[in-house]
């Protein structure tokens, strides 16, 4: 058990998860601090967050979107709490990896599972948490168009040789 009376004030050591609200403690603290929050709280949250951020509106619905299936899937798989704790960096690379995975299977486009990928980065900055490097997917170039073999006689009549 760590004392905890200097820290917060309170008269009695605390140990494990417990935690003691004190008034001088930002809500913000106390809620990047405990990983126990229950999906809903952790998406309204998000969002409360979002909105402060300077992002286009179009990227803001589409991040919202994004983590939200998430923290759904997350939550069904109860790996969220891992996901969302302090010390989970080891947790986050594998399920950021699975779910990219996961996008890519669906046979999304690169640049939709790497705004997915995005998104979750979003989240643990929300959350002031270590985001782990997640490879994105690379955009293949488009391919080079030929001309169709009428175009091409046209334009080779049309230069002089």
């Amino acid at each position: 058990m760590v004392p905890t009376s200097s820290l917060l004030g309170t008269p009695r050591p605390l140990g494990g998860a417990q935690r003691a609200r004190h008034e001088r403690e930002s809500a913000v603290r106390w809620f990047r601090q405990d990983p126990r929050v229950p999906a809903d709280q952790v998406l309204a949250d998000y969002d409360r967050w979002l909105e402060r951020q300077a992002l286009a509106t179009r990227t803001r619905s589409s991040y919202r979107r994004w983590v939200g299936e998430l923290v759904a899937h997350l939550d069904a798989g109860d790996e969220l709490v891992a996901f969302l704790a302090p010390d989970g960096e080891h947790d986050r690379r594998a399920v950021l990896g699975d779910w990219r995975r996961r996008l890519v299977d669906r046979r999304l486009a690169p640049s939709t599972v790497n705004l997915a990928l995005a998104a979750a980065t979003s989240l643990l900055d929300s959350r002031a948490l270590v985001a782990p490097r997640a490879p994105r997917v690379e955009i293949d170039p488009p391919a080079p168009r030929a001309l169709s073999p009428d175009v091409a006689d046209v334009l080779r009549s049309a230069t002089p040789t």
